[in-house]
């Protein structure tokens, strides 16, 4: 009988299956991109408690989390209304507090402010970085937008998916690391 010591694990034997992959993805992983993507058929408040229900929170935690979350986005007065009743800006935000709920360690987000105007793109930024800080998440920001790095501890620039320079933390008059002095914000600019 052959032995296996020594030698090289194949690549299937060194992967998640495919239930492993979306356990992962679902408990530790929160997405935000530059569309919203909600359930059409739920409300807002069904759309962010959704992942909370689906690690198993019960009813009542789930929805209490899915409220605080909208009324920090200041979309509360549209929980119960479904994503084709929403202004675009309103389902960004959805999206936003759907993806912190479940509180994941990593967030990461796609453009996330791309179809909000100025003033909420600050605002959306200032409450996906302050998550990320007082929750100790990691917030990975891939960004077109050179205005929303200032939110970020440390910049990467890409050009082509190349690394066009070391990571850099972003300069500015106040220090708000995450968890043991680690960044807590990343920004990807391409």
């Amino acid at each position: 009988m052959p032995s296996s010591i020594g030698r090289p694990r194949s690549a299937a034997s060194r992967t998640l299956a495919r239930a492993g992959r979306e356990r992962l993805r679902r408990d530790r992983f929160g997405f935000v991109g530059s569309e919203p993507h909600l359930v059409p058929e739920l409300t807002a408040r069904e759309n962010v408690a959704l992942p909370l229900l689906l690690a198993g929170a019960g009813n009542k935690a789930a929805y209490t989390a899915a409220d605080e979350w909208l009324e920090r986005l200041d979309v509360g007065d549209c929980a119960r209304l479904r994503p084709e009743r929403l202004l675009q800006s309103h389902r960004q935000r959805v999206a936003v507090a759907r993806a912190l709920a479940p509180l994941p360690p990593v967030v990461f987000a796609d453009d996330p402010t791309a179809p909000l105007h100025r003033e909420a793109a600050d605002q959306v930024m200032r409450i996906l970085t302050s998550a990320a800080r007082s929750h100790q998440l990691t917030l990975v920001l891939a960004t077109h937008d050179p205005e929303l790095v200032r939110f970020a501890d440390r910049a990467v620039a890409l050009v082509d998916g190349r690394l066009t320079a070391p990571a850099a933390p972003v300069p500015r008059g106040i220090t708000a690391p995450g968890a043991a002095g680690a960044p807590a914000v990343t920004a990807t600019r391409r």
